[in-house]
């Protein structure tokens, strides 16, 4: 297991029952990738939950295969994009680097590429973005997770 440059927890209540397009209309991004809906991610939670998240800083690039098999060693489980959009609205101020990821629910599109959603952080504002999986992440990076 890779050693945790950062970790900081937060008390989440989710309801997953509010919708995917409520959570992002709410959240007001300045940009939506388009392939981000309820058809390409689909919500299998339902009702409401009292979770722990984390934000988890690695510092440094690693696989995200290598993330994802760190989190569960951590006993965390990768959030999902209704986890991160829930999370944003509750703790907008919390995101200090670019890049915020979701992990636990992918996109594989036309192409066969995996893309998870991650909100981008720029002068002018969030955006709610994909990126292909296989790639290596950057330093700056930064995961949200749910202790199991």
């Amino acid at each position: 297991m890779t050693a945790v440059a950062s970790i900081r927890f937060f008390p989440l209540k989710a309801d997953y029952d509010v919708g995917l397009s409520n959570l992002i209309r709410a959240n007001g991004f300045r940009d939506i990738n388009r392939q981000i809906n309820s058809k390409n991610f689909p919500n299998a939670r339902r009702g409401q939950a009292m979770l722990e998240t984390a934000v988890i800083y690695f510092g440094w690039p690693m696989e995200i295969a290598e993330i994802a098999h760190d989190l569960e060693a951590m006993y965390f489980r990768s959030a999902e994009l209704m986890d991160l959009l829930i999370f944003n609205l509750k703790y907008p101020g919390v995101q200090l680097v670019p890049r915020f990821n979701a992990l636990g629910l992918v996109y594989h599109n036309a192409f066969g590429l995996d893309l998870a959603p991650y909100i981008y952080l720029t002068d002018e504002g969030r955006e709610l973005q994909l990126d292909h999986i296989g790639d290596e992440s950057d330093n700056l990076d930064c995961y949200l997770a749910i202790k199991k």
